[in-house]
Formats: C-alpha cells, structure tokens, sequence
C-alpha cells in the first residue's frame, strides 16, 4: 500500500507541537517553526520574536490564562537570549531529567514491566501528577539502528524546517550547487538520520502532551466522549456542511472499533480550516470534471502535486469509480467519515498499527514491514496529533481520566538522541588561487591538490572563494614554506559545523630557482611572471588585477621595470599609451629574459574603461543585471567587484557605495 501525506496537514504541522527534552534544570525547548514569544500571556499581545525548533529556553514562571489563544490555556514565563516573554505551554518541553521522583516502588514497577532505566524518571513523574495513566511498554525485536536506517531509505521520511535536519544523500542534496530537492508541496524535504532518530526515539516524547502519540486507539467511550469530538471537530469547518458532524464521528468510531476522538483529530490534522476536501466543490482531474466528493481523512492523498485531488479520486473509488470498497464513492460527509473510518480500522488498528506513532512507524509487524505501510511521510504528524488529542483532552477536563500508552522499547538503543545541529551543510569550495593562479574555478569533490613554486620560494599565497558565505575558511592568505614539500591545509567549516579540508601540497622545483627579491641585481632566471607577482600585482590567467584605481601608465611601468621587467602599454584599441591612468582594457606586455608575456588590465568597478569608477559604469552594471547589455572579457570581470564569478545588486551596491564615499573597491 502506497504511504500517504496529506499537503493540508503539512500545513498545519507548524503549529503544532514539535518538543524536545533537554538535560538542563529549569530549561526547555521551543518547537517547530512560526512560534511567538509574545509580551505578555495570550495571543493579543505583542510579537516580541519568533522562535523555531530547538531554541532553549529558561523557564521564569508560569500565569494561567483562559480564553488566550493558548489550548493549554497555561502560558509560560520565559526568557529567550535576553528577552523575556511568555510562550504558550504547549509548544514547550520541560526538562524531566533532574525532577525528584519520590515514588520508587512505581519506578520499580515500570522497570519489572520492561522500561530501561532511561524511560523510568519521565514516567515516573507523569505518574505522579496524573495517577491513573497506564505505561505499557511495547517490546520491538528490531535493533533502533535498523529501523532508522529503513526509515531513510527513499522518501519515507519528510520534514519542513532548518537546513541542518534534511537529509545529504545524493537523492535530497548536491553539495556542488548547494540545493535541497523537494520533496512534497514547496517546502518539505527528506530528513537525516539524526532527525529520523530523534523523532523515533520514544524517550524524547515522554512528556504529558506528546505521550498522546502513544495513546491507544481503540473504541472507548466515557461520558465526555461526545464533547470532546465535537470541542476537535468543530476547530474545522465540518459543521458548515453537515450539522450531525458529531454524531458521524461517534457512529463511525463505534462500527470501526476505534475511538471516536482519534477519528475527529485525524479529520483536524488532515483539512485543519480548509474546505477543499469537504465541501463536494467541483474539480478537474486529468481532464475530467467531478463534484460531490469527499474525504476528511485525505486518504489517498499521495504525495505530489494536487495531492487533495488524488484523495477525492481515491474516494471516487478511482477515475472510473469502479472501486466500491468502504463504501465508495463517498458522495456526502457522513459516508466519508463512516467508510473512512473503516478504512482506517481495517488498515491500521486492527493491524497492529493502533496509534499515531505506531502508523508513523510501523515497527510492531515484524522487522520486513519496517518503512511500509505509513500513514504518513511527515516524521512530525505523530507529536502534532499527540498535542491535539491532550489539549482537547485538558479543554473537556478530562486530562486526568485512565489512558492506556503502549511505548516502544527497541533493542541496542542509544543513550540518547538529539536533534542534530543547525545550519548549511554545504563546506565546498568554489575556487581556489595560488601566487595569483587559479588551480579550479568550478566545485568539485576532488580535496587534494598539487602546486609547483621556484626552488627558493620562501612563502606561498592562497586565496580562496567559499560556494557559499554560510561557510567559513579556517585560514587563507600567506603561508611560509617549511621545506622541499609543505602541505597546507585549507578547512572550510559549514554552518551546522561539518567540516571540509583541501590539502594542497606545495612542492619547490629546484631547477627553478628564481629570485624572489630583484634588488639584489640578481634577474637572470627570472619571467615575466615573476616580474609581476613581485610587484605585488596579480597575474589572473590573461588578465593582470591588482592595480590601484588612478594608477598612472608612468607608475606602472616604473614599478614593473624596477623588477626586472621591459613594459609596454597599449588601449583597448591597440595604440600606444604612454600618459594618463590606466584603465580595463589596456593591455601591457612585459618581457624579461626573453619571455614575453601580454594581460589585459581589470580595475575593479572601472567598467567603461575610462579609468575611473564614475556613474557611467554604475549604469553599466545596471544594465548587465537587466539584461540590456551584454558584457564580455575585462568589462565583466571588472563589474564582479566581489569577484563571485557573476554580476549581481552585490556588486551594484558596492559600486554605488565606491562613488558615493562610502567604501572603496577591493582591487
């Protein structure tokens, strides 16, 4: 069977609870993405900011506030940083780690039953504020290192948020154009195996909202049932279309054997406040017209693109609606809600799959089931459902009745898991110079790299160009050379703090020993290259950089010639220049010792090359950005002021600030 997400639910995880344990007194964690740290408890209050999954917090207080905005309706104290507010509690995991449990002979009971150790405090301590909660551990045969390898294995495992929790694997990620693929709707991706563990490990949602994912899921009904249903039913718009929404969801429950307030969360996480899958409204699905379908459970709903369609067609029974199983077509609510239900029955609870972790991760039906079956893709969907169950649960005032959770428990588990660090992956680099030579121009995945300099070369430049400004170089710049072979090491670190290193290896030729001092008279050996690398200018391939904005010809050439070198200069339309400043375009040719080597001149931000950085080549650079014009050779390296190998409002900007006084041109 085909795993199934719902586009509508991806939009609702956001705002739902992603939590996180921490081992720290008097600390918590934030969870996913889009949470407010509000100035005071309730949502009419100020935005002071907005936190994402895994910010850390430190816990000041707590104020209870009905009517907030807040489903708990308990509002935290915190402090972010430095800037204290109020965040709802139930996007927030209290630490458990270092609370006092003070009932033992519970403690040992728990582990009698088989808890480990490292599931024992967080239970205890929910044991003691809610007394008639059942822990039931539920024993998987499967090694937890298994099953998060199954789970990563294609794309059985989305999740939205930072860059740092999606997956690298040559199916999700090119490191050499730094782009994540995606993989449903606009924003959600595979997930790495550190978040696959983490989301996995049921130890890090023992705390009483996300214990709900444990919950079981067959039909129990009390006295406050039918509210419930209708407290979670009615955040949808279910009733706008059918008035006996409540009563559907009771009757289903009651035939399909599975509890009625599972049916009526499913059916909030699945459509949340959008009507496209409730409302029978017209659609057009490979260029045939249907109407009067519905499916509140998305089932079917695959991913890809109109994935609610693909749903509505899975209720037709198919294109053709030759189908008939559960009822199909759905053609009202009350059809969809009864024979969904039984879908869901049939293929999940009474298959061993009889709660939201388990339908996540099907890990209760033998080890070769692992990674099929899923309900869901989304690896968050299980704690978004545990937060809507416990807050309709705390509304009803029914949080402190009996609840039975089955927890899995897997073989060889970690210590722990965490969440893994934030940030970029990508430590590539894109270009790399020595002595003013490019050795590649292009990202490869190639780290080691040669470079030959004269025998008595003391030292050796390296510069470097990041594929991304997320990264950082460790070192670049000068390095002295240590003997006849020197490796350098070049160490580029990512944002999430993976880290890259280019060994390049320096290797004198002692058949080249070429002066790299000419004061001394001493020039017999020496180049043309070597006359320009000792004034201080750069050779970059054809072209020559390096050279000061209103540099004079007489300047150029008496620098070149003190080194050794025999200098002519020529315009861009080849005539002798022997006054003025020079300017992109020029071309000098320099000869020493028989070799003769001609570059055309590049002044940074001198695009016209008039020698002078003015609006004129601001208007150039415009115009390149626009696509008006086209610039070419030394006109368009000269507008990459920051030298990125493109033209860019980057190098617009810092034009613009050249002329106006406000920074210079790095040459």
């Amino acid at each position: 069977m085909k795993k199934t997400i719902s586009y509508l639910s991806c939009l609702l995880v956001s705002f739902f609870t992603i939590l996180r344990l921490v081992s720290a007194a008097g600390t918590g964690y934030i969870n996913g993405t889009g949470v407010r740290l509000r100035s005071g408890p309730g949502t009419t209050y100020s935005n002071l900011k907005t936190l994402t999954i895994g910010d850390s917090l430190t816990i000041l207080g707590e104020k209870k506030a009905s009517n907030s905005g807040c489903n708990t309706n308990l509002w935290y104290n915190v402090r972010y940083g430095s800037t204290e507010g109020y965040v709802c509690s139930e996007f927030v995991t209290l630490d458990l780690s270092n609370s006092t449990v003070t009932d033992k002979d519970f403690a040992q009971n728990l582990k009698n039953q088989g808890f480990p150790d490292s599931y024992v405090n967080a239970l205890t301590i929910l044991h003691q504020k809610y007394p008639n909660w059942v822990f039931k551990p539920l024993k998987v045969s499967t090694d937890f290192n298994t099953v998060v390898s199954k789970e990563a294995t294609g794309t059985r495992s989305l999740i939205q948020g930072d860059e740092g929790y999606r997956s690298t694997a040559s199916n999700s990620y090119d490191y050499l154009t730094n782009k994540f693929q995606v993989k449903d709707g606009s924003n959600w991706y595979i997930a790495n195996s550190a978040t696959i563990a983490y989301y996995l490990d049921p130890r890090n949602w023992l705390s009483e909202s996300s214990i709900f994912m444990f919950e079981d899921l067959s039909y129990q009904v009390t006295n406050k049932t039918e509210s419930i249903v209708k407290s979670i039913a009615s955040q949808t718009k279910l009733g706008s279309y059918d008035s006996k929404y409540v009563t559907h969801i009771m009757d289903a429950g009651k035939s399909a054997n599975t509890s009625p307030i599972y049916l009526a969360s499913r059916i909030r996480q699945e459509i949340g406040s959008s009507t496209a899958v409730i409302s029978g409204a017209s659609f057009s699905y490979n260029g045939k017209s249907y109407s009067k379908l519905y499916n509140p459970y998305n089932i079917g709903a695959t991913s890809g693109s109109d994935n609610w369609k693909k749903g509505l067609i899975w209720a037709n029974g198919g294109e053709s609606g030759s189908t008939k199983t559960y009822s199909r077509p759905w053609k009202s609510l009350e059809t969809a809600i009864k024979g969904g239900a039984k879908y869901i029955s049939e293929s999940y609870i009474s298959k061993n799959q009889n709660s939201p972790y388990l339908q996540k991760f099907n890990v209760n039906n033998g080890e070769s089931n692992i990674g099929s079956h899923q309900y869901m893709q989304n690896i968050m969907a299980p704690s978004s459902e545990a937060s809507i169950a416990y807050s309709a649960y705390n509304k009803a005032s029914v949080i402190k009745e009996q609840f039975i959770f089955s927890i899995p428990v897997y073989n060889n588990m970690p210590s722990k898991t965490s969440l893994p660090n934030k940030g970029n992956p990508n430590n590539y680099l894109n270009k790399i110079r020595i002595n003013g030579e490019f050795i590649f121009t292009t990202p490869s995945t190639k780290t080691d790299y040669t470079y030959t300099v004269p025998g008595n070369s003391t030292t050796v430049q390296i510069d470097t160009w990041r594929l991304t400004t997320k990264s950082t170089v460790v070192k670049e710049g000068k390095f002295n050379l240590t003997g006849d072979k020197t490796l350098i090491p070049i160490q580029v670190i990512a944002q999430n703090g993976d880290k890259r290193t280019y060994n390049i290896t320096i290797v004198k030729d002692k058949s080249n020993t070429t002066s790299q001092q000419n004061n001394s008279g001493n020039s017999s050996n020496k180049k043309a290259l070597d006359v320009v690398k000792e004034t201080g200018y750069k050779a970059n391939g054809k072209y020559l950089t390096g050279l000061k904005t209103n540099l004079t010809v007489s300047s150029l050439k008496s620098n070149l010639s003190n080194h050794g070198g025999s200098v002519t200069v020529k315009n861009s339309k080849n005539a002798s220049k022997n006054s003025g400043n020079i300017a992109t375009g020029d071309v000098v040719t320099i000869t020493s010792n028989g070799n003769t080597e001609s570059y055309t001149v590049v002044v940074y931000g001198d695009i016209n090359g008039d020698g002078k950085i003015s609006l004129s080549d601001l208007a150039k650079t415009q115009k390149q950005i626009l696509h008006f014009t086209s610039l070419s050779g030394a006109y368009f390296e000269a507008s990459d002021v920051n030298k990125d190998g493109k033209v860019s409002l980057t190098d617009l900007a810092k034009i613009q600030k050249s002329i106006l006084g406000f920074g210079g041109i790095s040459q």
